[in-house]
């Protein structure tokens, strides 16, 4: 028997989590240890979320048919910080990666010529011709070899602006790292964060519920969401 449709969308969002990790680009590694619905033994750095309240309505002109659902989630991180930390500036690290994590983009973009500067998590490429820029957060080589210069593949990216076209990339001072036809594959959080169950993922707000007291070096943050799915009218497992 398969799961609620609501189900299937938690289990999603607890397998993205686990990708707030500095080896992909995010400032903290929160994902290190993720959790759904934990009140109580949690090892930090972590992140864990669950549900808050949902509505529901029948939409009858633009899904005749379905349950129109509405659920709030809350997300909740925290990290350890030092005396010589400011107890604010991990809040507005660890709030930026909880927006990217549930709520941002992601690209994929061939490339090929790849040569012995090689393309790694964390770095960010900008377009020779058109100074587009995005955060890499991995790289995968399907043939050839950097130290050969033939390495081709896929770079998967966040966090992009403007527009890539048929061109060299640089990586800062390093010209001509690759080169990328400029046809570009985008996936919305609604695929990369529910599994495609999800019609709309909306950020409602988050930040600091809190800061430590004198000798409390455990800071955590929060974020909240919308998550817009569909399910059939009076049936919860199907769409």
């Amino acid at each position: 028997m398969s799961d609620p449709i609501r189900k299937q969308i938690f289990d999603a969002i607890e397998t993205k989590i686990a990708e707030v990790r500095k080896s992909k680009g995010y400032n903290m590694d929160c994902g290190l240890n993720p959790y759904q619905g934990a009140v109580v033994g949690l090892e930090v750095p972590f992140i864990n979320f669950g549900p808050l309240e949902e509505g529901s309505a029948t939409d009858t002109d633009a899904a005749y048919g379905n349950d129109v659902r509405t659920v709030r989630i809350n997300i909740e991180s925290a990290v350890e910080f030092s005396e010589l930390d400011v107890a604010g500036d991990p809040v507005e690290y660890m709030l930026a990666d909880l927006i990217e994590v549930i709520a941002g983009k992601k690209y994929a973009l061939a490339f090929t010529s790849g040569g012995d500067y090689v393309i790694r998590p964390g770095h960010i490429i900008t377009g020779a011709d058109s100074a587009a820029t995005a955060l890499v957060e991995s790289v995968s080589v399907s043939s050839g070899s950097w130290s050969s210069g033939t390495a081709a593949g896929t770079i998967t990216l966040r966090r992009k602006t403007g527009v890539f076209t048929a061109e060299n990339l640089n990586i800062g001072t390093n010209l001509n790292v690759c080169t990328v036809s400029g046809v570009l594959v985008t996936y919305n959080p609604e695929s990369t964060t529910t599994a495609g169950l999800a019609d709309n993922i909306q950020y409602i707000g988050g930040g600091a519920r809190s800061y430590p007291e004198a000798g409390d070096n455990i800071i955590g943050c929060f974020a909240e969401f919308n998550i817009l799915f569909y399910t059939l009218t009076g049936d919860p497992y199907n769409q």
